[in-house]
């Protein structure tokens, strides 16, 4: 039997992400973030997991994360760009006045 019961092991981009960027970010700025995510989320985990020993996933597939979990951190590229935006426009309205 497998030990690891991951359904999607690989790490190629599936659709539900390609969707996430076309509907939510279709933009250079856009694939920057979701990219930047996938990668500094991951990396901050397996700092968190491995040296700080804070927490743990019951089926790691690699240096203690999941290989799902980049996905996840991508997903939440258009959200951080809005969020982004949004602290850009009020600091720029404050200095205005």
């Amino acid at each position: 039997p497998n030990p690891n019961p991951n359904p999607n092991p690989n790490p190629n981009p599936n659709p539900n992400q390609v969707v996430t960027f076309l509907a939510f970010e279709p933009s250079r700025g856009g694939l920057l973030m979701m990219a930047l995510l996938a990668v500094i989320g991951p990396v901050a985990e397996i700092g968190l997991i491995n040296q700080l020993h804070l927490y743990t996933y019951t089926h790691p597939d690699f240096l203690g994360i999941p290989s799902w979990i980049t996905w996840v951190y991508a997903a939440g590229g258009p959200a951080n760009g809005a969020l982004g935006r949004q602290i850009l426009h009020e600091l720029s309205t404050r200095e205005d006045k």
